[in-house]
């Protein structure tokens, strides 16, 4: 075969001295042109020999305003090349670079500055690079319809990445072998670029957690079942987002109320069982002659309330009482240890039933109701002796099952949840109304599937 022969060369020293270059990329439309002015510098001692170096210091601007250097060591005319060189620019508007950003990116590049330092080292075609990038006021329009852009999320990903002084400062170091035909300094970068971009816009709660101490948990505040009252642990979780919120300006919070159609249906049945025991037993106050109070002011006796809730037993199950209350307590008792409950009955005796012969007359009226009542409750009792069994949250529960819930309450339940988040976000006054937005809660349907909670997502 041929052989290679190579010349040896030899140069002392190539000097620039306010030379001028243009670029012009004609490959893409419109050019993305720009240039290199007053470039200006020397590099001294290139050499075909193997253990030769030539210095390297030139410098310049891009355009007007935007100083660059090159400095280092290096041999490009050596069998195996070797350099250490370092890189810097700063101030380089990014502007006119908007014809590839619209290109591939998927929006046009309104404005920004580019600070780069660059450090590549080959040695024995082993190549180690750090490229520190701060991007300064980026800012990009609108998402267009170029069939070459990413579908990648772009601008979630750089608001998220920008600091609240506007700043994106990223380290990204390549390393690789220059003899392995599969290694491409471009395509490693642009892989990590890539890389950092669906990370990002992935889990950017992870990101903003990083930030001030906390990961994924950010992404959503968990509530007792049928409640929208925030509790201590969850504020102090939003505590952590405002102040993660404060740190990306340019981030927006959607927020969407849920409900876990199985726990919160059944806390909110329990409700309406408080609420309809609580009129029943108004009832029975107005009837003996006395002005009720308001429903608010009112307070039911957890004595009345038990026998209320036995009287609601026997009402809603009637002749299946017995099957159904077998059925609940097998259901529980792998759980719960059963025990027999002996209900509390208010029985105003014979000493009180004498005394109060000398009571006003509504007064012994209502004293006597409470004897009928006591009475109807042990009868009650005696010819149901399964709700001897039966405590009151175990009542409550077993009503529960034959409680309606409108889907309207459980809506109006994940909308409570999510402006109560919204109005603790505004009230720490650090972030904006403009920056939150609530989002319209699913339908609770058969097929709805949630959680007790309000999840939060980025914008």
């Amino acid at each position: 075969g041929a052989k290679l022969y190579h010349f040896p060369i030899q140069l002392g020293e190539l000097k620039f001295e306010k030379a001028a270059i243009h670029f012009s990329d004609q490959s893409i439309d419109p050019p993305c042109t720009f240039d290199l002015q007053q470039f200006s510098g020397t590099i001294k001692g290139l050499s075909t020999q193997s253990d030769s170096v030539a210095n390297v210091d030139v410098a310049g601007r891009v355009d007007e305003a935007s100083p660059f250097a090159l400095r280092g060591t290096m041999n490009p005319l050596a069998h195996d090349l070797s350099l250490n060189l370092v890189f810097t620019n700063r101030n380089l508007q990014l502007a006119p670079f908007t014809t590839y950003m619209e290109k591939y990116g998927g929006h046009r590049l309104i404005k920004g500055r580019l600070n780069l330092d660059l450090n590549y080292d080959v040695h024995q075609k082993a190549l180690k690079a750090r490229n520190k990038v701060e991007i300064d006021q980026l800012m990009l329009g609108p998402r267009n319809n170029s069939p070459e852009a990413t579908k990648l999320p772009v601008k979630l990903a750089l608001a998220l990445l920008k600091d609240n002084s506007g700043r994106i400062e990223l380290d990204l170091p390549v390393e690789g072998r220059l003899d392995d035909p599969q290694f491409s300094v471009a395509s490693i970068a642009l892989k990590i670029v890539v890389n950092l971009i669906v990370k990002t816009a992935a889990s950017p709660f992870k990101l903003l957690g990083a930030l001030v101490g906390g990961g994924e948990e950010l992404s959503y505040v968990d509530f007792t079942p049928g409640q929208a009252q925030l509790v201590g642990a969850e504020t102090n979780k939003l505590q952590k987002l405002i102040a993660a919120l404060e740190k990306r300006p340019s981030l927006n919070l959607e927020i969407e109320g849920s409900v876990d159609p199985i726990e919160d249906r059944e806390a909110l049945a329990r409700g309406i069982i408080r609420e309809k025991m609580k009129s029943m037993a108004l009832k029975e106050f107005a009837s003996t002659g006395q002005t009720p109070p308001s429903t608010e002011q009112f307070q039911l006796d957890p004595v009345d309330y038990e026998r209320l809730l036995r009287a609601s037993m026997v009402k809603t199950f009637g002749t299946n009482l017995a099957e159904a209350v077998q059925a609940f307590m097998s259901h529980t008792s792998s759980t719960n240890t059963m025990v027999t409950h002996q209900p509390s009955t208010k029985n105003p005796g014979l000493f009180k039933r004498i005394t109060s012969l000398f009571k006003p007359r509504k007064e012994r009226a209502a004293i006597a109701q409470a004897h009928r009542q006591a009475k109807a409750d042990e009868l009650l009792i005696k010819q149901n002796p399964e709700l001897a069994t039966l405590t009151v949250d175990d009542m409550e529960s077993a009503l529960a099952t034959r409680t309606d819930v409108p889907p309207d309450r459980l809506r109006q339940l994940m909308q409570d949840r999510a402006k109560a988040v919204q109005v603790y976000l505004l009230s720490s006054g650090k972030v904006a109304a403009e920056r939150l937005y609530l989002i319209a809660p699913k339908t609770p349907d058969a097929s709805f599937k949630g959680q007790s909670r309000v999840n939060l997502s980025i914008d």
